[in-house]
């Protein structure tokens, strides 16, 4: 199967979203599939081209589209995969001529509208996106969530597109084992994310840091777009790179989840960063349903799970702290994470449904 994989990116602060990308890509090369990919560089920073990547920058992006898109057409594609964003005009031309398959990774709707208030930018973006992005998932082929939610939404349903439920995985042997028995006292919480935004509730720390204070300490890695306090045992990194912030997860113990996804009325969800704490060892305290336990209860020992709603920190204090001292010698294996988020399996099902796509169209 011949694959492009096209999408926008901000080189800046999404190293998240590019390690995802090469890894599925490389997950479909192993699997026999040739793919190329084309990255539209939304960022400052100058991308430099990877083996079958084509680059090109923002700026220059109406005055060279049309030979992108000549390239797009030299691949012959029977299949572009892309990841949702707003619609942009010069998209249409290969929704006219392509089968596209998109990937959703949250209901864009709820998001828009909880960051509408935030700034005028937001306000605009909660706009455009809904009065066009019709213009986007009529003209698709299929979609992928990386949530059970989304699968049942009217907001997609109403498309009539064939749609399949693949969570976030990646590939352990990528991930070293950082965890280590801790030498001090003090138990160590990291909290990976890419911005404060509302429904990460970094918010809901203060009170939980402030009650385990000479107990607990919280390492914060990720853009904080606003003035927060927080007592002394929280620590703001800012945005790291990955392997910068490896140097701080080697000394934790656990890992923190989005708490506050009730915000956006999403119950269930596959956050890579939760993966990755797993995959280095950590336990994990969540407040979501996670794709990767599927409806597998109760969850595994190590993983402890909130109720989704707004005082789901306030109200458990005693119940993570007691979580962390049970576990904050509990190193994870690769071998106990790997049935719920090694990436073979769930790659292989990605590619199956590629499949059905291009037959259900033939």
């Amino acid at each position: 199967m011949r694959i492009l994989y096209l999408y926008s990116n901000n080189l800046n602060c999404s190293d998240g979203v590019m390690a995802k990308i090469a890894m599925q890509i490389r997950q479909w090369r192993d699997g026999g599939h040739q793919v190329q990919s084309f990255l539209i560089n939304t960022g400052s920073r100058k991308a430099e081209a990877q083996d079958g990547q084509t680059v090109i920058d923002r700026n220059s992006l109406l005055r060279k589209f049309s030979r992108l898109y000549r390239k797009i057409a030299s691949t012959n594609p029977d299949i572009i995969y892309c990841r949702f964003e707003p619609f942009k005009p010069y998209f249409s031309k290969v929704l006219q001529r392509y089968k596209v398959i998109m990937e959703i990774n949250t209901d864009d709707l709820k998001e828009c509208c909880l960051l509408k208030k935030s700034n005028l930018r937001h306000w605009l973006r909660y706009v455009y996106n809904k009065y066009t992005r019709h213009l986007l998932l009529d003209r698709v082929s299929g979609l992928v969530s990386a949530t059970v939610d989304i699968v049942n939404r009217p907001e997609f349903v109403k498309f009539h597109k064939p749609i399949k439920f693949i969570p976030n995985s990646i590939i352990l042997d990528e991930y070293p084992i950082l965890k280590k028995i801790p030498a001090g006292k003090l138990i160590n919480l990291v909290f990976l994310f890419s911005r404060s935004y509302p429904w990460n509730g970094l918010d809901k720390l203060y009170p939980l840091a402030l009650k385990t204070l000479g107990l607990c300490q919280f390492h914060l890695i990720g853009k904080i777009d606003y003035e927060m306090k927080f007592p002394e045992n929280v620590i703001t990194h800012g945005y790291l790179q990955k392997k910068e912030y490896h140097k701080i997860i080697a000394g934790c113990q656990l890992g923190l989840g989005p708490l506050a996804l009730h915000r956006k009325e999403m119950d269930n969800s596959s956050p890579i960063k939760v993966r990755e704490y797993l995959a280095y060892g950590l336990p994990i305290i969540i407040a979501y349903d996670d794709s990767a336990f599927g409806n597998s209860l109760p969850y595994p020992p190590w993983v402890l799970k909130l109720p989704n709603n707004e005082t789901n920190v306030l109200e458990n204090i005693k119940v993570i702290l007691d979580f962390c001292m049970a576990h904050k010698n509990t190193v994870l294996t690769h071998e106990q994470v790997s049935p719920f988020i090694a990436a073979s399996r769930w790659e292989k099902e990605r590619i199956n449904f590629f499949g059905q796509v291009l037959e259900h169209e033939s």
